[in-house]
């Protein structure tokens, strides 16, 4: 399977999803004008993923860890609807005996990026780690 990877724009965040490593980050700022076209080749990838993890990995075996890094420095509502769509596909991994490890990194002093990445976890039932950076 090949990796994602889209060059971060003014509207769009910048995408690496390594299938290899099972390393994704999504950093930027996100505020496309079609989100749901921009966001279609992410949850499209992570659906391709996950037909092939039902093919390939045995529910019962410990499969390894899935890490997603969020850098965002900004999201719009539209945004953070495909964002849970996206978690929400992650979280599904688990089922096939994935450990999920989500960190969220967000400025120093942006109290507001903390409380929506707070909402977003909460939305998904999944545990974020956060990291205040300069």
């Amino acid at each position: 399977m090949d990796n994602l990877k889209i060059a971060p724009t003014d509207f769009t965040p910048g995408v690496d999803f390594n299938f290899n490593s099972l390393n994704f980050r999504l950093w930027g700022i996100s505020r496309p004008e079609d989100v749901r076209n921009f966001y279609d080749q992410i949850i499209g990838w992570l659906t391709e993923l996950e037909k092939y993890f039902s093919k390939t990995v045995h529910k019962d075996t410990d499969a390894g860890k899935i890490h997603m890094e969020f850098r965002l420095a900004y999201f719009n509502s539209s945004s953070s609807k495909l964002i849970i769509e996206i978690l929400n596909h992650l979280k599904r991994f688990k089922t096939f005996g994935f450990e999920l490890g989500i960190a969220w990194y967000y400025d120093a002093g942006d109290e507001q990026m903390y409380d929506d990445a707070e909402e977003l976890a909460e939305a998904c039932e999944l545990d974020f780690k956060y990291y205040e950076v300069s």
